[in-house]
């Protein structure tokens, strides 16, 4: 089979850590991030860039994808099939060489695996001694009360001024604003606060929920004792925005047959092929539900927006250099 050009947008996964293995792939344009998962900790391997190869560890063994592949930016990457490298391979490269060349995948395979035991050994001592999941239960716990007390009423919307709030918070909560501006960042990204500009008081939160916060404020203090155990697979979150966008206007009356909700879904991942087995892993992770044992299916898209919300935010807790 010939090579083919593949475009991913940011945020995309080019593949997922045990997906089937399809061959590598040539980095044209753009930026991807490899991460495994060990134990509910995201663990980053390499950041990689135009003219890198992705894939490669696994190219003679045809073993399923030792770790995940992310899209940092936009991407277009050209796909190298199984079958014309291992034809390649056999025909053009000596004996010698095949063997030396699998003894340093090997070698590298056992140097990643080495490391991830590492990483996993430090997070846990993390989660003894205190970390960055404590101060933003705190940070979040103390602006959900803000938002209780501090709110002003400004053409029928309740505003919260956020000029001055992080170094406010610096002696309150003993750290620096520097950390907890990166803290609150993540905070933003994750979607469990957004800011807007008002031309009188500058960055505002408008309408926020209080109890959002605070309830983030008790989930994140779980994480800083557990970890992030629990968490849904990351390849589940496509199917899970679409999940929240199909019942987002359902009432709880509302349900739909394992065909009515296959079918919605392939509408909402474009056309993607899905299965019973999908449906499995959805109950599985508590996704969605059975209505009284039969085939009816339900989900509570408000709680399941705000556990990715809430999961998402702690991911990216995670990744800050702290």
């Amino acid at each position: 089979m010939p090579s083919s050009l593949v475009k991913i947008a940011s945020g995309e996964y080019l593949f997922h850590e045990g997906d089937k293995y399809n061959g590598v792939y040539v980095i044209k344009e753009g930026q991807l991030s490899i991460v495994r998962e060990r134990e509910g900790i995201v663990i980053p391997l390499a950041s990689l860039k135009a003219g890198d190869v992705v894939g490669t560890l696994t190219i003679f063994s045809r073993a399923p994808r030792t770790a995940s592949a992310k899209a940092i930016s936009d991407m277009v990457l050209i796909h190298l099939h199984n079958e014309e490298l291992e034809q390649s391979f056999r025909d053009e490269t000596p004996l010698w060489a095949q063997a030396v060349i699998k003894d340093a995948i090997a070698r590298v395979m056992d140097m990643d695996e080495q490391l991830i035991k590492m990483r996993v050994h430090e997070k846990k001592l993390m989660l003894k001694v205190g970390n960055i999941f404590h101060t933003a239960s705190k940070l979040s716990c103390f602006l959900g009360y803000c938002l209780q007390v501090s709110t002003i009423k400004e053409d029928a919307l309740e505003i919260f001024p956020l000029l001055g709030f992080l170094e406010r918070c610096e002696s309150i909560l003993l750290e620096s604003a520097e950390n907890l501006e990166m803290i609150f960042d993540t905070f933003k990204k994750s979607g469990l606060v957004k800011p807007a500009e008002d031309k009188k008081y500058g960055s505002v939160l408008v309408g926020a929920r209080s109890g959002l916060l605070q309830d983030f404020g008790r989930f994140s203090l779980n994480v800083a004792r557990e970890g992030l155990k629990g968490f849904l697979p990351l390849k589940l979150q496509p199917y899970c925005n679409g999940l929240i966008r199909i019942y987002k206007n359902f009432t709880s009356a509302q349900t739909l047959t394992s065909a009515q909700l296959i079918a919605e879904m392939q509408h909402q991942m474009a056309g993607k092929p899905l299965d019973d087995n999908l449906l499995k892993e959805l109950l599985h992770w508590g996704i969605v539900h059975r209505v009284g044992g039969r085939d009816e299916w339900e989900c509570a898209a408000a709680n399941l927006q705000k556990r990715i919300i809430f999961e998402s935010c702690c991911r990216l807790l995670e990744d800050v250099q702290w």
